[in-house]
């Protein structure tokens, strides 16, 4: 399987899990420091790339499963590395920007394109007996009080991160200098 964005939180998330359930996870990033954070999550390989050719670069080939972390800047990327009959599962769109689509691909291929907003009771109790094996090590990129949460959007909407942004209500505002 293929994951764009594999060093947010989602992308690192969607790596370890498909490594834990024996699958062989390619990494797909935009700079060579985030594919530490991958391989540590149990990528077997790792392709740093802007978006414009990764798909070019598959060790192995295509694969059979992409899951989308980014959305338009990786998406039409992630849709090539499919061979015949795959799924591509969105999952992000960080941009916002719309994607064109060749349909005549997606046909001659028979491809499957998924949208994921959220996940079943069922397969929520799959992750969580996953975790009593052995616990997730979920990656923080930053820890920031709710009222943070404009900082927060900016931290993801400039990408680069290491992991997840998140909110505390409780926590204590930073001084403002």
């Amino acid at each position: 399987m293929l994951v764009t964005g594999a060093n947010g939180g989602v992308g690192a998330a969607a790596v370890e899990v498909a490594a834990r359930l024996g699958a062989s996870a390619v990494a797909v990033v935009r700079k060579a420091e985030h594919g530490e954070l991958a391989r540590a999550r149990g990528a077997a390989a790792v392709i740093v790339d802007d978006g414009s050719g990764f798909h070019k670069r598959l060790p192995g080939g295509p694969v059979d499963v992409a899951i989308d972390c980014v959305g338009a800047p990786m998406f039409n990327g992630a849709l090539r590395s499919l061979g015949v009959g795959g799924r591509l599962v969105a999952v992000g769109n960080v941009t916002g920007e719309r994607v064109e689509l060749n349909v005549g691909y997606v046909i001659t291929y028979g491809l499957q394109i998924t949208g994921s907003s959220g996940a079943t009771r069922d397969d929520m109790a799959a992750v969580l007996a996953l975790h009593a094996e052995r616990p997730f090590d979920v990656p923080i990129h930053a820890r920031l009080p709710l009222s943070a949460a404009d900082r927060a959007q900016r931290l993801v909407a400039g990408g680069g991160l290491r992991g997840r942004v998140v909110l505390f209500p409780g926590m204590a505002a930073e001084p403002v200098a």
